[in-house]
């Protein structure tokens, strides 16, 4: 039996090695709820399906809403806190402001989630947070291809990413909002 938060001790959920989810922005029903009454945030149950959904090796990327990586609604903290301990969260992407314009002004990141993480990974989440340039035409998938090369290259670059200790984000109340972390990072610096 599974102790997620999103377990039901009678239902085993079908497991898959690889899953990319976009979450719809908002409240939906919960599944996990058997009076079928209750509604969470949807980027939490998506989280919360695909880290129970995984096989051991398995990654899964998510976009969500920023909200999510601060909330501090019960159910959205207590799976943050369990991605964390767990050492589930390899990085957190957050977009650009305006990365959906013209259909939505929404705020989005893209979490990934590994339970598999390289050995020098461990015990640390890529903190990313891109940038358009304003002077760019191919703006944002200019600040996409640099978020993927840092994640890639694992590494800190001034005022874009920062790997950070779970020990920085747990004392943090498991907040994973990249900018935040970054802009720790810098002052420290």
């Amino acid at each position: 039996v599974r102790t997620s938060v999103f377990s039901v001790p009678f239902i085993e959920p079908e497991v898959f090695d690889r899953v990319i989810a976009a979450a719809p922005w908002g409240k939906m029903r919960d599944p996990y709820d058997l009076t079928g009454l209750h509604q969470s945030d949807a980027p939490t149950i998506y989280a919360g399906l695909a880290n129970s959904g995984l096989t051991e090796r398995g990654m899964a990327v998510i976009l969500a809403t920023v909200s999510f990586l601060f909330s501090v609604g019960k159910r959205t903290k207590a799976l943050r806190e369990e991605l964390i301990e767990e050492d589930r969260v390899e990085a957190v992407i957050q977009l650009p402001d305006g990365a959906f314009r013209p259909f939505t002004n929404a705020k989005a990141a893209i979490l990934v989630l590994n339970r598999n993480k390289a050995p020098e990974r461990r015990k640390q989440v890529l903190m990313v947070q891109l940038e358009l340039d304003p002077k760019a035409q191919d703006a944002l998938p200019r600040a996409v291809r640099q978020g993927f090369e840092d994640y890639k290259a694992w590494k800190n670059t001034p005022d874009r990413s920062h790997v950070t200790n779970v020990n920085v984000i747990r004392h943090d109340g498991f907040n994973l909002l990249p900018s935040r972390h970054i802009a720790r990072a810098a002052a420290t610096e």
